[in-house]
């Protein structure tokens, strides 16, 4: 009986970290971190615009979060910038030589790695992730 229950719990174990890793490759982890109520990184919110398929950088963009009576809360404050993000990215890949893929690859998964690596160090702070984020999407080309 323990054993079963042992496999069970690894079996369970192993398909969560597959999910994790398949959100996380995808650019959807902060989607998981959310639905399970656990707080997103700074790191997070990059992944979803390092490896979002235009369409869903789009429904980002698209996003108009609403502040709540009283201030923005820190979830509303997130989303903002993520449509605002988002929104740029798309706008500078459709303006300039580089392509989405070309920015994603070149440029955000880079910065995404430096943050997982906490070569970086926004921390919970938005306004920090806007200027890596833009820095690294408006900045000179990596070489």
């Amino acid at each position: 009986m323990w054993r079963h229950s042992r496999r069970h719990s690894m079996a369970a174990r192993a398909d969560e970290l597959a999910l994790e890793c398949e959100a996380l490759l995808g650019g959807r982890i902060v989607d998981l971190l959310r639905a399970e109520g656990r707080p997103a990184p700074a790191w997070a919110w990059v992944n979803a615009l390092a490896h979002g398929t235009r369409e869903e950088l789009a429904t980002w963009a698209a996003e108009d979060p609403t502040p709540e009576p009283g201030g923005v809360s820190e979830a509303t404050a997130w989303r903002m910038l993520m449509s605002f993000l988002a929104d740029d990215l798309l706008t500078r890949a459709d303006s300039g030589p580089a392509t989405l893929a070309d920015l994603q690859r070149s440029r955000l998964i880079p910065l995404e790695l430096d943050l997982l690596r906490g070569l970086e160090r926004p921390g919970p702070d938005a306004g920090r992730l806007a200027t890596l984020v833009m820095s690294a999407v408006h900045g000179p080309q990596p070489r």
